[in-house]
């Protein structure tokens, strides 16, 4: 398993891995004293204008609240995640690096 966590306000753009993996977890937390919006994509490194959003799109979350999805989802070598956020966040992502490739969905 791998992990990348942190946090930020913007546009935050994800290291890509390598090999073909699955995200087992994610979730996102709003750090600011407001309500603000958030978005979640998987992006190809090859073709950057190429996306897919994994959550709602402009999703809102109220001061303290989280967005947590445990459902796993696929990633080529060449994906990475984006997240646009309105506000400061916390985002914590766990991947699996070695797993079966025929399970769950594709992007």
């Amino acid at each position: 398993m791998a992990v990348r966590s942190g946090n930020g306000s913007g546009t935050i753009n994800l290291p890509k891995f390598e090999v073909h993996n699955r995200i087992v977890s994610l979730s996102i937390t709003n750090r600011a004293g407001s309500s603000i919006t958030f978005t979640i994509y998987i992006k190809d490194s090859l073709n950057p204008s190429s996306s897919v959003a994994i959550s709602s799109v402009a999703g809102t979350l109220s001061t303290g609240q989280a967005y947590v999805r445990e459902s796993p989802i696929e990633l080529k070598a060449n994906n990475y995640i984006s997240i646009v956020s309105s506000g400061s966040i916390d985002y914590h992502f766990t991947y699996d690096l070695a797993f079966n490739t025929s399970f769950g969905p594709k992007y």
